[in-house]
């Protein structure tokens, strides 16, 4: 059997698929898994909108996916797309975004978040 591989985004006009998939490629997916406290699912989905804007200024950054748990409606899967590790860990984490970040959306926090990256295998 042969593994499933990862389709690449459409790509922009002006590019060229190879530039596109070279980008996916190399891209670091940063997860994070949110536990929200009962009640508050609703406020925290407005909140994100406000804090994917500030995390949208970070260097590096490059794109955003947020899932609710169909059996844990309470639970949240983020994923975020890095051009490289330190784009999230060095240049946002240390940067004047992040405690703008984590002001909108940590009051919402049940626990703490539990993060990984993860990077696509060719």
């Amino acid at each position: 059997l042969r593994s499933p591989r990862a389709v690449p985004p459409l790509t922009p006009s002006g590019s060229s698929a190879h530039s596109s998939l070279d980008k996916v490629l190399a891209m670091i997916i940063e997860t994070a898994f949110i536990a929200i406290k009962p009640g508050l699912e609703a406020d925290f989905e407005f909140a994100i909108i406000e804090a994917q804007k500030v995390i949208a200024q970070a260097p590096g950054f490059e794109v955003f996916h947020l899932h609710r748990g169909i059996e844990r409606p309470s639970t949240y899967l983020l994923a975020i797309g890095w051009r490289s590790l330190e784009d999230h860990t060095v240049g946002f984490r240390e940067s004047e975004l992040f405690p703008k970040w984590r002001a909108i959306i940590e009051p919402f926090f049940a626990e703490a978040p539990q993060v990984e990256h993860w990077t696509l295998l060719p």
